[in-house]
């Protein structure tokens, strides 16, 4: 609305400026709340008691002027509705790990069994979340050969993070009445042991050229790539409804993650390596990083990479169309960029609670591989091929599980002088320069430091060779 009035004094147009600011405050907060109410329905949530849960990570309370929805007191009348967005982040307790370290209900080796998730009543179908320079090619091979040894299936998708949420929901339709594949996805490689099939982005007749969820759920036991959690969640099912009625969600989900800073050097370097032939020294591409890290920071930006990946399709399109139309308000403490950034991060953190996944870190291999191993290998072989099988197993996991001398591959230039590690090493001389970093990569060190307490505590209950309570869908 524009004002026109000449007789209008500098008085009033100050206040007709505040009342605009509160009536975009105000529309900016309850899309915030809707957003909340509509994404958080469709991720099953579980409430356990675990006295023995790590103490929750707290954060600053937020006033209520700055916009962020806090979560409520817990009540009978608006638990079931609550937000995403807690004032303490909630701890992640043992008997949540037990679900997301159950093992496979299937046998190894065995080409022609339907095995069924005692927990969800539906087929055991795990989605990989590739996050960007998380091992995640490393992962895609492992997932690949695991397909290949047990005579399961894999499907490996790329260029998936834009998919939007209405071509993911089952029963969108193209005109013809043929259901429509998930847009701005492709496939690049298909192992199908049951069926002999393997092939790759480049094979010119393929059985399986597009993926969709009818594709996903009658023919597949593991898809990864680079796409958002809850890009599966309706697999199963058509409806909001139907997908959160299981106790556990129907697609259990794998999410590798790595220090951010050691994320964003290596992104730098891959980066730089297909950009240039040109090799650039290590004073060279740490001043480059500097570069990079100031100029974003004096636009008032922050590193949020990992939200292309543990924020749902829908929550996306939400945030996308809530930040397009609001203005940027300067609030009390924060800038509508840092209270927009912890937003996102913290329903990022309660995505990771309510989908559960098995959570690995690059840091921590090892232990990562032994929790897959465990969630992997159930020790049920095909009879006529178990000594084979449970020798090609073992082969399998001791080639991806690093000895306690080998790290992580980093990315490293051509000609092996520069690494992840070398660079940070120079860039930690600059102490001014490294508290402006940390500042840059404050949310996705927030996301990480979480998901490495649900890994340690994943991993305890492996140690501890605890097994899950098994309980069916129909009688939880």
């Amino acid at each position: 609305m524009v004002f026109h009035s000449k007789r209008t004094s500098p008085a009033r147009l100050k206040g007709l400026a505040i009342i605009a600011i509160v009536i975009v405050y105000s529309w900016s907060a309850s899309n915030t709340v809707s957003l909340l109410r509509e994404t958080h329905q469709h991720a099953p949530s579980l409430s356990i008691d675990d006295s023995n849960a790590p103490p929750p990570i707290t954060k600053r309370e937020l006033a209520s002027d700055e916009g962020l929805i806090l979560d409520p007191i817990a009540t009978e009348t608006n638990v079931s509705n609550r937000t995403v967005i807690p004032s303490i982040l909630p701890p992640y307790t043992k008997e949540l790990a037990r679900q997301a370290i159950r093992p496979v209900p299937w046998t190894c080796g065995d080409r022609y069994e339907q095995s069924v998730d005692p927990l969800t009543n539906q087929k055991p179908i795990f989605s990989f979340v590739h996050i960007y320079k998380t091992a995640g090619s490393t992962l895609r091979a492992f997932f690949l050969e695991y397909a290949s040894t047990c005579k399961k299936s894999w499907m490996g998708l790329i260029g998936c993070t834009g998919v939007s949420s209405s071509s993911i929901q089952s029963g969108s339709v193209f005109d013809d009445g043929e259901e429509q594949n998930w847009n701005k996805c492709r496939v690049k490689t298909v192992l199908d042991r049951r069926h002999h099939i393997y092939e790759r982005e480049e094979t010119e007749e393929r059985v399986f050229p597009t993926v969709n969820n009818t594709i996903l759920r009658e023919n597949f036991d593991i898809y990864g790539g680079h796409f958002r959690i809850g890009t599966g969640d309706y697999i199963f099912s058509d409806s909001v409804e139907s997908a959160t009625a299981a106790p556990v969600h129907p697609v259990r989900h794998i999410v590798f993650l790595r220090s951010p800073m050691e994320r964003f050097v290596s992104g730098i370097l891959y980066q730089d390596k297909r950009k240039s032939d040109d090799e650039k020294s290590l004073e060279q591409t740490a001043k480059m990083i500097k570069k990079r890290v100031r100029g974003s920071r004096k636009a008032n930006q922050y590193w949020d990479t990992s939200l292309s990946y543990l924020l749902t399709p829908k929550q996306v399109e939400m945030f996308g169309r809530l930040k397009s139309s609001a203005k940027k308000i300067q609030t009390t403490k924060l800038t509508w960029e840092e209270h927009f950034a912890e937003t996102k991060a913290r329903i990022a953190i309660q995505n990771l609670i309510d989908y559960n996944p098995v959570i690995g870190m690059t840091e921590t291999m090892k232990e990562s591989m032994n929790i897959l191993q465990h969630v992997f290998v159930n020790y049920q072989f095909y009879e006529d091929d178990k000594e084979e099988l449970e020798s090609d197993m073992k082969e399998l996991f001791d080639k991806y599980t690093p000895d306690d001398t080998k790290g992580v591959r980093q990315n490293e230039s051509r000609n092996g002088a520069v690494s992840t590690t070398s660079v940070l090493q120079e860039l930690k001389q600059d102490a001014e320069f490294m508290l402006m970093f940390g500042e840059y990569v404050k949310y996705e060190t927030m996301i990480t430091d979480y998901a490495m307490r649900m890994h340690l505590v994943q991993h305890e209950m492996v140690t501890e060779g605890v097994a899950p309570k098994q309980q069916s869908a129909t009688s939880a």
